[in-house]
C-alpha cells in the first residue's frame, strides 16, 4: 500500500511524493510467497489462506494487506515463476551453450526448481495479461534460439520447437505423488527426452507451437469468466 508524504518546499506551497513500501511490508510479503510455495507443495493449489498465512508467521489480516486476494497471490507466484525461467535461460545463453547441452542445462535447472513453478500447466490460473504473455514470448524465443543452433549444426531434429521442451519441463517439474524417488525417476525421463530429440529418428503427428498455447489460454480464460459471470 502506498503512503504519501506532503513535504513543505516554501511558504504556501506543497508537493506529494510517493514513498516505498515499508521495508517490513516487503519482508512480510516475500515471507507469504514462500510459505505458500511450501504449503501449495504439500497440500496442493487449494490450501487455506490461513494455512499459508500460519506457515508465513503471520496474521490472516497481514495476508490480504499483502495480497487482495487469494487470486493476487497466484498472479505473483505465477510471474516470480516465470521470472525464474528467464533468469535460467539468461544465464545459459551467457554462458554460451546451445543445442542439447543448453536444452538439458533448462531441464536440469527447471526440474532443480520445481516446487517454485506455479504455472498454468501445471493448473495454476490462466493469466493472459500483456506482461503475462510477453514473459512467455520470451521463455519461447530463449528455448528456440538454442533449438536454432542445434538445428543449424545437425545435433537437433529440425521439427523439435520450444514448446516441446516446455510441455517436457512442466512433465518433468510436477512430480508424481506416489512415485518412491521422483528426482530419479525425471533425471531418467530427462535424458531420454533430450536423446529422443536428437538428430537420429523422426518425430510423430504435427508440433504443438506457442501460438497453439496462448489459444488454448484465452479460451480457458474465457470460459472461466463465463462461469464467474454465471455463479453471481
Amino acid at each position: 500500500m502506498w503512503q504519501h508524504v506532503v513535504m513543505q518546499a516554501g511558504r504556501g506551497s506543497k508537493a506529494t511524493l510517493p514513498r516505498s513500501p515499508r521495508r517490513d511490508a516487503v519482508a512480510n510479503k516475500e515471507r507469504l510467497l514462500e510459505a505458500a510455495l511450501h504449503a501449495i507443495g504439500r497440500d496442493g493449489l487449494a490450501v487455506p489462506v490461513s494455512v499459508i498465512a500460519a506457515e508465513a508467521g503471520v496474521g490472516v489480516a497481514t495476508f490480504y494487506r499483502s495480497f487482495p486476494d487469494r487470486h493476487a497471490l497466484m498472479v505473483a507466484l505465477e510471474h516470480r515463476a516465470y521470472d525464474k525461467l528467464i533468469e535460467i535461460l539468461r544465464s545459459i545463453t551467457a554462458r554460451r551453450m546451445e543445442g542439447l547441452d543448453a536444452v538439458r542445462e533448462f531441464l536440469v535447472a527447471s526440474v532443480a526448481i520445481g516446487a517454485e513453478l506455479i504455472l498454468p500447466l501445471h493448473g495454476a490460473p490462466v493469466l493472459i495479461d500483456e506482461q503475462a504473455v510477453a514473459k512467455r514470448q520470451m521463455i519461447d524465443a530463449l528455448i528456440e534460439a538454442f533449438l536454432d543452433q542445434g538445428r543449424a549444426s545437425g545435433a537437433v531434429k529440425q521439427e523439435v520447437n520450444a514448446t516441446d521442451v516446455i510441455v517436457c519441463s512442466a512433465l518433468l517439474t510436477q512430480p508424481l505423488r506416489q512415485s518412491p524417488d521422483w528426482r530419479r525417476s525425471a533425471t531418467r525421463h530427462l535424458a531420454l527426452f533430450v536423446s529422443g530429440i536428437a538428430s537420429e529418428g523422426v518425430l510423430p503427428l504435427p508440433p504443438v507451437r506457442q501460438r497453439d498455447i496462448e489459444s488454448t489460454f484465452r479460451d480457458r480464460a474465457a470460459g472461466a469468466g463465463r462461469s464467474r459471470g454465471q455463479s453471481r
